[in-house]
Formats: structure tokens, sequence, C-alpha cells
């Protein structure tokens, strides 16, 4: 198993990574449903949704790493070893990688203007030319952010509670130690990744599956809007 110092670097970087989630959602995304609109400086717009989006990529994929270098440590325990210049070269790699997944917010985020009781102010939302388009978006979130690192850590914690099912302590058998110990090795891996993952995951396949619902129903509506003009001017026609 992990040492506390080996550890230590991914754990500061998932505090660090949701301190920036709370600091970038909760005061934006509450101000923006409780008053129904975007109440600082516009160009801050799309610098919000760029770190919320990163922010949720970092803890995602953090947690996919200590997920992975656990299955390494468990199933090859002989293996090379954790460092710090490694792990470091890691987050590294996870911050970069996340920033530049979410930085197309840049490109389609940004604060329009309305006017409403006679005053303008602003909103804070994505633009896209199509419905299509913001549907494509919204699915390649999903995958990158949620479905792959979810499936990745279903491989690895369940290849690591096989191993430590298979194995037995050395020495005479004792079922009662034996059990004990299978239970004290198997509890670390019951912590908050998979409570965590699947939680978002449910959160994003619903508006996933929102966004493709209100596509079929727009476009069942036209359909139907064409076929009611169709009949009125066939009935047009025959009075």
């Amino acid at each position: 198993m992990w040492s506390s110092s080996e550890l230590k670097s991914f754990l500061i970087n998932l505090a660090v990574s949701d301190v920036a989630m709370a600091v970038f959602s909760i005061p934006f995304t509450y101000t923006m449903f409780l008053l129904g609109r975007w109440i600082f400086e516009p160009w801050f717009c799309p610098v919000v949704m760029t770190m919320q989006h990163t922010s949720v990529l970092v803890s995602v994929y953090t947690l996919t790493a200590i997920g992975i270098d656990r299955y390494k440590a468990i199933t090859n325990p002989l293996g090379r070893r954790a460092t710090a210049s490694r792990n470091g070269l890691v987050i590294s790699m996870i911050w970069l990688f996340s920033f530049f997944v979410s930085s197309f917010q840049f490109r389609i985020s940004w604060a329009t203007s309305f006017f409403y009781d006679k005053q303008y102010y602003y909103k804070c939302q994505e633009h896209w030319d199509t419905e299509e388009e913001s549907q494509y978006y919204t699915l390649f979130v999903f995958i990158i952010t949620f479905f792959i690192p979810l499936l990745t850590l279903t491989y690895t914690y369940s290849a690591v509670a096989y191993k430590l099912w298979r194995t037995s302590a050395p020495g005479n058998a004792d079922p009662a130690r034996d059990t004990a110990q299978l239970r004290a090795n198997i509890r670390p891996f019951g912590d908050s990744t998979f409570g965590t993952e699947i939680g978002q995951l449910n959160v994003l396949s619903l508006l996933v599956l929102a966004g493709f619902h209100l596509a079929l129903q727009e476009e069942w509506n036209k359909e139907k809007r064409t076929e009611i003009s169709a009949v009125g001017s066939w009935r047009w026609e025959r009075t």
C-alpha cells in the first residue's frame, strides 16, 4: 500500500481543485440562479466558465491517477515506485490537459446584455450557432470528463479488489485473521471516489439527455407545425 508521503501531492492537488471548484462555482452559479442575471464584470464570464470546467477535470483526473497508481502498487508491488518528481509531472500534465480542454469556453462563452424593467442587465452563457453543436460538445465533455475516468476506475478498483480477495496471509490458515485482514485491505478502496464519479456522472447524464430531448421535442414541434400548415392549406383550397 501507499505511504502518506506518496499520496500527499495528489491529495493536496485534489484539495486545490476542490477549492477552485467552490470558488468559481458557488458564488457565480448561486447569484445566477437567485437573480437570473450576471452581476459581475462581463469580461469575467469566460474566465469563470473555463475555471469551472478546469477544476472539475482536475478533480476527476486526480482521482483517476490515484486509482491507477493504487492498481500498479498492488498488482505489481515490486515494480517502480512513485516519486515526488514523477507525481509532480503527472499533476502538471493533468492541469495542462484540463485547461486545454476547458479553454474552448473562451470562444463560446460570453456575457450578453438584455433589457428588462427599463434597465440593461447581463447574462453569462454559452453561445452556439446550432443546437447540434451544443449537443456534440456536451457529449464530448461527458465522454472526456466522466465516461473515460469511470471506466478506468471501474477496471482498476475491480482488479485491486480481485487481487486482494485472492491473496491470503502467509503462515498457517486462520479464517478469522484472514477475513479481518481482507476487510482492512479493502476498506481504503471504499472511499468517495466512486461516489464522486457516479454523482457527477448522473448529473451530466441528465444534462445530455435533457439536451437531446429538447432537440427532439423541437424537431417534433416543427413537424407538427408543418402538418398543421399543410392541412390548413388543403382545407383553404377545398373551400
